[in-house]
């Protein structure tokens, strides 16, 4: 069985979330932890999984850092399976400011945040799979 939490912070300071992308996603396959970070221009909202004593250890991290305050989890436990499976840190930054908070805000609850990180990072996926071109092979189509 896998470990996994969900939570919403407030962003406390000026930062760069390039840099916080690359290093979580570092630490992150250290760690063996995989998930998903959204940002928009006021809040994280960030799910993890993995094994129990690397969430632990990395919740208790996130609770000391100073770039985000108010921050809550909402809801944690134990699953069997791997939501991001192969994603050190899969993220997405909102285009549209605070607007995508405000919908992600409405979300019933933690399961359907859960789902909506899933949705996107399906799409992160679809749109790395896109061939540049048809690859041919002995009569065989690779891309088509």
């Amino acid at each position: 069985m896998l470990s996994f939490y969900l939570y919403k912070s407030h962003i406390a300071c000026e930062l760069s979330f390039p840099d916080i992308v690359a290093q979580s996603m570092v630490n992150n396959a250290r760690s063996g932890l995989t998930g998903f970070l959204y940002r928009d221009t006021f809040h994280f909202y960030q799910y993890f999984e993995g094994r129990r004593v690397a969430c632990e250890r990395l919740i208790g991290r996130l609770h000391q850092d100073s770039r985000h305050c108010e921050m809550r989890v909402l809801a944690h436990g134990r699953i069997k399976y791997p939501k991001f499976p192969g994603w050190s840190l899969c993220y997405k930054r909102s285009d549209n400011g605070h607007k995508l908070s405000k919908s992600i805000d409405q979300l019933s609850n933690p399961t359907e945040i859960i789902q909506f990180m899933s949705v996107e990072a399906d799409l992160q996926l679809r749109q790395m799979a896109k061939p540049c071109k048809t690859v041919r092979t002995q009569s065989l189509d690779l891309f088509s």
